[in-house]
């Protein structure tokens, strides 16, 4: 199961565990109204309870910029964080099929309008500051290197350092060194070299 905190409008997503039960299971007892639990008993395996979690980073995401969007729109600003690639960017990530370079493109420009957002606003959003981020994992899968190659990974425990590097990578994209074509390439490369290094 799944705990998610919902508390001034920020959400801290932790799984439960027997230490965290015995210790701060009355915290939510008594703040009900603070929480919202989220089974995922069926889901069994976990790579699928990875895949879960991950989803629900991006609706996370999502979320807070619709509130970003409603307050604009609250005070009359003429202002609007086009959201409709994260749907797109979910379908992706749990099929597997890659975005196009163009896709990519809409998905480095979302990302850039979130951290200029988050960095003019962190003063008075810290809502923002801690939400504003697209999971590495989906970023992997829209290049090609779906959420099966990445288990995979994580079975043998390379995923955690390919991840920094992919990272990394991934810096040179939003700050505009490279373009989503060199990104593409050097990312599959980097991530299919790890994954062949143990096959």
């Amino acid at each position: 199961m799944y705990v998610c905190a919902v508390n001034n409008l920020k959400i801290l997503i932790m799984r439960l565990s027997n230490e965290f039960i015995k210790k701060d299971w009355g915290k939510i007892q008594n703040n009900a109204h603070n929480y919202m639990v989220l089974d995922i008993e069926h889901l069994g395996y976990s790579d699928d309870t990875d895949a879960f979690e991950t989803g629900v980073y991006v609706i996370n995401l999502y979320n807070t910029l619709r509130m970003v969007n409603s307050f604009f729109a609250n005070a009359g600003i003429e202002k609007n964080i086009e959201t409709s690639i994260l749907g797109e960017m979910l379908n992706s990530f749990y099929t597997g099929k890659p975005f196009t370079d163009e896709k990519l493109e809409e998905m480095v420009i979302l990302h850039n309008k979130i951290e200029a957002l988050a960095r003019s606003m962190h003063h008075i959003s810290p809502l923002l500051m801690e939400n504003a981020y697209i999971p590495t994992s989906v970023i992997m899968s829209l290049i090609g290197f779906n959420h099966c190659k990445q288990q995979k990974l994580s079975d043998i425990g390379k995923l955690g350092e390919t991840e920094e590097e992919f990272y990394k990578l991934g810096e040179r994209l939003f700050e505009g060194e490279i373009t989503v074509k060199e990104f593409r390439k050097l990312g599959l490369d980097m991530l299919d070299t790890q994954s062949s290094s143990v096959s």
